[in-house]
C-alpha cells in the first residue's frame, strides 16, 4: 500500500558546513602549534623560518623560557578556541534560514520515502 506523499519536516543547518572540517582544521593547527613550541629552544627550522621572516621575534623567543612560551601559546589557543565556539553559537542563534527543498516523492512504503 503505497501512503500518500508528505513534505519532509523544515530543517536548518545549525552549523558552519563543513562543521567537521572547520573544526578538524582549528584543532590541528592549535595542536601542532603546541607540539611545534616544545622544540623553540635549538634550531627548530620552524622557528629558524619564522624568525627570519619577523626578526624581533628570535629575540624575543631567546629571552623567553620554554615554559613561559608554552604557557603563553595554552592560553592563546583556549581563548581562540572560545572564540571559535562563540562564532558557532552565534551562527547557530542567526535567525536567517534558507527554506527547505521540497522533493516530490517518487515512492514511498511505510516510512520510507525515496524523492
Amino acid at each position: 500500500m503505497q501512503l500518500p506523499p508528505t513534505q519532509p519536516p523544515d530543517t536548518r543547518r545549525m552549523a558552519p558546513r563543513p562543521l567537521g572540517l572547520h573544526l578538524a582544521a582549528a584543532a590541528a593547527a592549535w595542536t601542532a602549534s603546541l607540539a611545534a613550541s616544545t622544540s623553540s629552544s635549538g634550531a627548530s627550522s620552524f622557528w629558524s623560518s619564522l624568525a627570519r621572516e619577523h626578526p624581533g621575534l628570535a629575540s624575543a623567543l631567546a629571552r623567553a623560557s620554554p615554559e613561559a612560551l608554552r604557557d603563553a601559546l595554552s592560553r592563546e589557543i583556549r581563548a581562540r578556541a572560545a572564540s571559535f565556539l562563540r562564532g558557532i553559537e552565534l551562527y547557530r542563534r542567526h535567525p536567517h534560514a534558507r527554506a527547505a527543498a521540497r522533493w516530490p516523492v517518487a515512492w514511498s512504503e511505510g516510512t520510507t520515502r525515496l524523492p
